[in-house]
């Protein structure tokens, strides 16, 4: 790569903000009345000046504009992607197995957001895949580990406790209830 190319990336990444003065300065000397420039004695800045005042209001008013316009964009861009993850996994809450279904029932049945599985389950492990329950500790009682469900998961399937097979009256249900 060509040394002057190199020059010219290092100086692209400059900051934004140190570009703000040179727009600030090239749009008095662009924009304020002829007279107050008189009276400040830069005159002359508009006068012989023009072109390169006006590169300069260009190049640092688009570099400035691209990069705080990009923070709005960048904004944007996560509440999309966080909005078709979200769309991803409730579609996946929605095509659960029927083995998917019976391991997640038990959670909303028992009114626990903690079971506990053989770790070895084949089942247990593609649900902890796809990030809807986790392994809660790293050592276990004999051969069942705790798994919780995902916060996210549980209020979910608390809102759409057919998904699972569970009837909805059953859901809110609290345990030792006399109702």
């Amino acid at each position: 790569m060509p040394e002057w190319l190199g020059k010219l990336f290092d100086w692209l990444k400059t900051p934004a903000h140190y570009f703000l003065p040179v727009l600030a300065a090239s749009a008095f000397g662009l924009f304020a009345p002829l007279p107050l420039l008189e009276f400040l004695g830069i005159d002359f800045w508009r006068i012989e000046g023009k072109a390169y005042l006006g590169s300069a209001f260009v190049i640092s008013g688009a570099v400035v504009a691209c990069h705080y316009g990009a923070v709005p964009l960048r904004w944007l861009l996560e509440k999309y992607r966080l909005l078709r993850s979200l769309r991803a996994t409730h579609a996946r809450l929605e095509s659960l197995t029927p083995e998917e279904q019976e391991r997640l029932a038990g959670y909303l049945k028992e009114n626990t957001r903690t079971q506990k599985f053989w770790l070895e389950d084949g089942v247990v492990a593609g649900l902890a895949h796809a990030n809807i329950i986790y392994a809660a500790v790293s050592q276990a009682d004999r051969d069942a580990f705790p798994f919780n469900i995902r916060p996210w998961v549980w209020d979910y399937l608390q809102k759409n406790p057919h998904l699972v097979g569970v009837k909805a009256f059953n859901v809110h249900k609290r345990p030792n209830s006399k109702s």
